[in-house]
């Protein structure tokens, strides 16, 4: 349950499989029931996804708190169109009043990361669901058209080009490790948040970063390690 003055908290399930289940019930044959329980969906989700999909139905107004379609996820069923405009038409329209406390405030056009991450502070989550819940809301809104602002697009390309251009080693090539932030309150067993932010940010090179690039992650990777997780017969020492 959300904490009291706080709204629930937003959708953190992968956006392809809320939408994989819009794609499921608008095909043809499937007629959307009075109530969409675990005897329905469970047809197309498994595991968490299907508990997870249904919140996400609730947050946006689809269904009610009893799991019974809205007038709004009728009519997205009943499109069938091979590019469903009235399902991007009626997801926007939910997302602007469902996110509503969220978006006060917000330009679309200019906002940057971090000032995303604070308008979500009305939710009151952190660690991996706040980051999950805000790659739901991107995603969603890229599906329905919204024009966002370019500070949240990966420019991968760019420093690829660079890269090529340059045979000097320039500073900037230098990696840059992730700020640590606050533990999750939860008191869940996590990773340290350097570390896991060191894993994200080899997911986000893949084969695309320098050779100076690589040594620089390796070299601060086996800092922090030192640091995170020190050996019991070493003394624990900061970074430098």
């Amino acid at each position: 349950m959300p904490r009291e003055g706080r709204p629930p908290a937003p959708p953190y399930v992968s956006f392809k499989t809320f939408l994989s289940f819009m794609d499921w019930i608008s095909e043809s044959g499937v007629v959307l029931p009075s109530r969409l329980d675990r005897s329905f969906w469970s047809q197309r989700l498994s595991g968490s996804n299907g508990p997870q999909v249904m919140a996400a139905l609730r947050f946006l107004g689809l269904i009610d708190g009893s799991n019974r379609p809205q007038p709004s996820l009728e009519r997205i069923a009943e499109d069938r169109a091979p590019e469903p405009k009235e399902r991007k038409r009626i997801l926007w329209e939910r997302l602007r009043e469902s996110y509503a406390e969220a978006l006060q405030g917000l330009d679309l056009d200019r906002f940057t990361p971090d000032e995303l991450r604070e308008h979500f502070g009305v939710f009151g989550i952190s660690g991996d669901t706040l980051r999950k819940a805000l790659t739901f809301f991107i995603e969603a809104l890229e599906y329905c058209g919204i024009e966002l602002s370019p500070h949240i697009k990966k420019p991968a390309k760019g420093r690829t080009r660079r890269r090529a251009r340059s045979a000097k080693k320039q500073p900037s090539e230098e990696y840059s490790p992730p700020i640590a932030t606050s533990p999750d309150p939860s008191g869940e067993a996590r990773l340290h948040l350097s570390i896991q932010g060191l894993l994200d940010d080899l997911l986000r090179f893949g084969n695309g970063w320098s050779g100076e690039q690589q040594d620089s992650w390796l070299d601060v990777f086996a800092r922090i390690i030192k640091y995170a997780y020190p050996a019991r017969d070493r003394q624990l020492r900061m970074l430098p």
